[in-house]
């Protein structure tokens, strides 16, 4: 046998556990070698990051340091032929007119102030036929100047409105917008395509983490376009939404109800802020709003203004609002005069029950709702009874009720005998003194204010005085219920 026979039989020699050993160490060395790779991968993938933010704010210094320097804006102005050249007319070439002026005012602006927001890139206001400015690369001097601008601004809240938002556009913006965007609203916009679209707010949500409003307005969405755009925010560290007028009757037109559902449903999504206002919402007897409300612990604000609510929708939301503590708003006015004086008392009730003490103390102490134009719940009586303060808290309103309670049936002459029925005979009478003297200490100078207000507003058959004095209450309960108050009086706290 040669030498290379007499090898390769002591390599077959080897018993079957040392060669079990030796794939072990393989496999191990080869695992080590894998993990070693990943974290490399990973250390590149966060370099990489690192170098775009600190481009950015690179940037950011340069054009600070460019603030030193008197700011001169010297981008020229497109005459109002060109545009009359460009086959338009002249009221599309005096827009433009003034879509310039805007751009260099508010490129001004960026350079002179620290605080400056929102920043708008484009019109503050709607053109007279809702139209959208086109864009025209024209125009890409303006936008640049105004876009340079952004680097000074940290937080930032932009909003670009009314105009055509094309990729140039959108790349300008994706390449300055690292680190400091706050909030972004696009408003009719008029996207010749909605998946650039969507990858351009894709691209803002993962390069900013500061990002949590995010605002769609008057850009008409096809179901799928808003399920593509829907899926980025949902996944995003966005927590205030907003999905404004974003539903026609076209076939092909998201559905009002599907957003809302959408955004309610999305698993492991803390919303803080819905805003949904005319998108032809309609329920039809649905309960997922409904149901959201009465066990989600996190919402702040709803806005569903400008829908297609009715009667039944807005008891099943009152029925909700019994259960929440912490919903501060809900705006239901303008719903297509669907919502009629039944549903509006419903929601009363809900927010103050006036017929005991104990169904005030059961009612809903920390949500406002807008019913209609005109009506404030906060500065009106529901039965005589002021309402919530979305800003105030639990106690606070709670203890305005129960003041404004108290005071009106004093006007009446009959604290003691509506005390006498809602309390137990064996309680203890003696602290009901202490009862109104706390509330009256709980009502703060803009409250009485409020009180003030509402009161002016009462009916005028009904005397009520907010200037009414604890005093005079104490003496109304004490001359009905007589000696029975005096027990323990010099337990009384004043």
């Amino acid at each position: 046998m040669d030498v290379e026979d007499s090898n390769l039989d002591d390599g077959l020699s080897l018993s079957p556990s040392t060669r079990s050993s030796e794939i072990d160490a393989s496999e191990e060395s080869l695992s080590k070698i894998i993990t070693s790779l990943v974290s490399l991968a990973k250390l590149h993938e966060a370099t990489v990051e690192q170098i775009s933010v600190l481009a950015s704010h690179t940037k950011r210094l340069e054009t600070l340091v460019r603030r030193n320097y008197e700011y001169e804006y010297k981008i020229h102005h497109i005459h109002s032929s060109y545009w009359i050249g460009q086959g338009f007319n002249e009221e599309h070439a005096e827009n433009m007119d003034f879509l310039q002026y805007e751009l260099r005012a508010m490129a001004i602006e960026l350079r002179k102030n620290e605080d400056v927001s929102p920043v708008y890139l484009g019109l503050k206001t709607n053109l007279h036929n809702d139209g959208t400015l086109p864009f025209d690369h024209e125009m890409v001097p303006h936008y640049k100047e105004l876009i340079d601008g952004l680097l000074l601004h940290e937080p930032l809240n932009l909003n670009v409105s009314n105009i055509e938002l094309k990729d140039p556009l959108m790349d300008m913006l994706s390449d300055v917008l690292v680190g400091q965007l706050q909030s972004l609203t696009l408003h009719n916009n008029g996207f010749l395509s909605i998946e650039k679209t969507v990858d351009f707010v894709r691209d803002l949500t993962e390069n900013n983490a500061k990002l949590t409003h995010f605002q769609w307005e008057q850009n008409p969405l096809s179901a799928s376009d808003f399920a593509s755009l829907a899926d980025v925010i949902i996944k995003s560290k966005v927590d205030s939404v907003g999905f404004v007028a974003c539903c026609d009757e076209g076939e092909d037109s998201a559905d009002g109800y599907g957003i809302l559902e959408r955004l309610l449903m999305a698993d492991n999504k803390k919303w803080e802020s819905l805003n949904l206002q005319g998108n032809r919402i309609q329920m039809l007897g649905r309960t997922c709003l409904s149901d959201f409300i009465s066990t989600n612990e996190y919402i702040k604000t709803i806005i569903l203004k400008d829908n297609m609510l009715n009667d039944q929708d807005v008891h099943l939301i009152a029925e909700a609002l019994r259960t929440n503590s912490t919903l501060r708003s809900i705006y239901l006015e303008s719903n297509n005069n669907d919502i009629t004086e039944t549903g509006w008392s419903a929601v009363r009730r809900a927010l103050c029950n006036a017929s005991s003490f104990n169904s005030i103390f059961g009612s809903n102490h920390t949500c406002y709702v807008k019913l209609a134009e005109g009506h404030e719940p906060a500065e009106i009586l529901y039965d005589q009874i002021i309402v919530n303060n979305g800003e105030k808290g639990w106690k606070e309103n709670f203890a305005i009720k129960m003041h404004s309670l108290i005071l009106k049936r004093h006007a009446s002459n009959s604290n003691a005998f509506h005390l006498n029925q809602e309390f137990d005979r064996n309680a203890t009478y003696t602290l009901t003194p202490n009862i109104l003297e706390a509330i009256y200490r709980q009502i703060s100078d803009k409250d009485r204010l409020c009180l003030s207000y509402a009161l002016h507003c009462a009916p005028e058959d009904l005397a009520l005085d907010e200037e009414t004095p604890p005093l005079s209450m104490m003496f109304e309960i004490i001359q009905n219920w007589k000696i029975e108050l005096f027990k323990n009086v010099s337990d009384m706290s004043w």
